[in-house]
């Protein structure tokens, strides 16, 4: 079995098409078609139970689609790795959540870029929670997440900065003047929340657990633009940064009691071959100054 059927292969079970496989290869249908019989030839089995629209696998497919992915991840990484040797591996791959990016990120973007004009970053965005798993997949190089106790175990960490999470709202809201806030207030306020991949989401919902209040959630959003539109509308209140909040004159921050710290750091995985790309963003993020945002 070659590589490139291997490819092929996969392709089809992604789609579970052979034309919509083909199409997204840039190549003829017969040439898939052909590579699925010739695996199938090979190893005398049948990879697929052929239906009218869908090819659904079988059980010798599925184990090979299993193997296969852990074969194409580990070619990619060794591809990755020798073209590091030979200075040509110019890509990062870096993780930074929705709320990170908003305020940290595109200005230390811009000036990476400026210092190492060689080196392409390539920006993924989710929550902190799913944001550690990619990393630990070995799907990111590194990430900017808000740290805890437990993210020292599996990666190495460099601090940047501490925030913390304040309840925001409109300014004309009638709980702007106060100077703190717990959630036993909140019972019945309406709020928005980051979606179930985010740090905020999980240590807000553990704060109204431990309080024995099931808060009134109105809308789940990774879009921080959409967040604060529904707060300056005053149609409800959220927990966000507080360096996202000061800068808003229609916004008012009030700090949570207990407070809800939050540490800001650079993470990458223990025992993983570190790219000389990713060197240079672990050397330059130590250095960037956090506090010029």
């Amino acid at each position: 079995m070659k590589i490139m059927q291997l490819r092929y292969f996969m392709e089809v079970c992604k789609w579970k098409s052979v034309t919509r496989a083909a199409k997204e290869l840039y190549i003829s249908q017969p040439s898939v078609t052909c590579a699925i019989h010739e695996i199938e030839k090979e190893f005398g089995v049948n990879l697929f139970h052929r239906q009218k629209k869908n090819m659904i696998l079988t059980t010798e497919g599925e184990y090979l689609y299993q193997q296969g992915q852990e074969i194409l991840d580990r070619l990619e990484e060794l591809e990755r790795t020798m073209k590091n040797f030979g200075g040509k591996n110019n890509n990062i791959k870096i993780g930074v959540p929705p709320m990170i990016g908003t305020f940290v990120f595109p200005s230390m973007f811009r000036e990476f870029r400026e210092c190492y004009p060689e080196l392409n970053l390539e920006i993924q965005e989710y929550g902190t929670m799913q944001t550690r798993q990619q990393v630990q997949s070995d799907l990111l190089d590194a990430a900017i997440v808000i740290l805890d106790e437990t993210t020292e175990k599996d990666f190495y960490c460099v601090p940047v900065m501490e925030t913390q999470l304040v309840l925001t709202v409109a300014r004309n809201n009638p709980l702007s003047g106060m100077e703190s806030v717990n959630m036993d207030r909140l019972r019945e306020v309406p709020l928005v929340l980051m979606k179930e991949d985010s740090y905020q989401n999980v240590e807000i919902k553990k704060r109204f657990r431990e309080a024995g209040i099931l808060p009134d959630i109105i809308l789940y959003s990774s879009q921080i633009y959409t967040i604060k539109q529904f707060v300056h509308y005053n149609n409800a209140a959220a927990f966000l940064f507080q360096d996202l909040v000061c800068n808003d004159p229609e916004l008012v921050g009030i700090p949570c009691d207990p407070p809800i710290p939050i540490r800001i750091g650079l993470i990458w995985k223990r025992g993983k071959y570190t790219y000389n790309g990713t060197k240079n963003f672990i050397k330059f993020t130590r250095e960037y100054d956090f506090h010029q945002q």
